[in-house]
């Protein structure tokens, strides 16, 4: 995880290689080391959730605040307060339907999580982003907890 100037912490995308058990030790230090933050955070995930259904997929983001190098990840960690996300469909492989923007006002210690919503379970398109789900944080809120998130946080996000 890597943090730049404007406060977006990037994770790297999964990868399943046996090449990197040898670096696991120094993986799992650094990734505790880069996790500790000394402010409230906030996560958006792209991931489906167990309530997802067939026309669900996840989501790729492409970018947060005009920033591009997310090279497909699927989870990423910024600060709280006003934010464009540029979010796109897992199933768009074909890039037949362009990206979209999506304003979040993202309230401190809460997870967002997003899925592309398909109108057919095989069709690529149309498709729109849906909220899925808002969640607390529960590290972050036993953290911060002058931070805990209330439950009208959700009415913040679009749907």
């Amino acid at each position: 995880m890597s943090a730049d100037a404007s406060g977006v912490r990037v994770e790297s995308p999964r990868r399943s290689s046996g090449a990197g058990i040898g670096l696991l030790p120094l993986a799992i230090a650094l990734g505790v080391t880069a996790c500790a933050t000394n402010a409230p955070y906030v996560e958006v995930s792209g991931y489906k959730t167990a309530r997802a259904d067939g026309h669900e997929e996840e989501i790729i983001i492409r970018g947060v605040d005009g920033k591009l190098d997310f090279d497909g990840l699927r989870e990423v960690t910024i600060e709280p307060g006003a934010h464009v996300l540029l979010l796109d469909t897992a199933r768009n492989r074909r890039a037949v339907d362009p990206a979209v923007l999506v304003p979040l006002n993202a309230k401190a210690c809460l997870r967002y999580s997003f899925v592309a919503r398909h109108e057919t379970m095989t069709g690529l398109r149309p498709w729109q982003v849906v909220l899925k789900d808002v969640q607390p944080i529960p590290e972050c809120v036993a953290r911060f907890p002058d931070h805990a998130p209330v439950p009208s946080a959700a009415a913040s996000a679009p749907r």
